[in-house]
C-alpha cells in the first residue's frame, strides 16, 4: 500500500489540493491495483471536495473524458 500512503499526503498538509497534487494523485491511481486502486478511487473522490478551483476543473474534465 506504498501508493496509498503516498497520496495520502497530498491530504495531510491541510490546504486545498492543487493541480499538482491531483496530476500526482492521478499518477497514482494509474498504477495502483486491487484494494490499493479501490482505496485511491476513495481519495479521488475525496479530492474533488476539497481541491481548489483549476484542480476541480481538471478533476471534472478528467471524469468526462472516461
Amino acid at each position: 500500500m506504498k501508493l496509498l500512503a503516498k497520496a495520502n499526503t497530498l491530504f495531510e498538509k491541510g490546504d486545498l489540493l492543487t493541480l499538482a497534487d491531483v496530476q500526482t494523485l492521478e499518477a497514482l491511481c494509474a498504477q495502483a491495483s486491487g484494494k490499493e486502486a479501490e482505496y485511491l478511487g476513495d481519495l479521488w473522490s475525496a479530492a474533488l471536495l476539497n481541491s481548489d478551483e483549476q484542480a476541480f476543473a481538471y478533476m471534472t474534465r478528467v471524469e468526462d473524458e472516461a
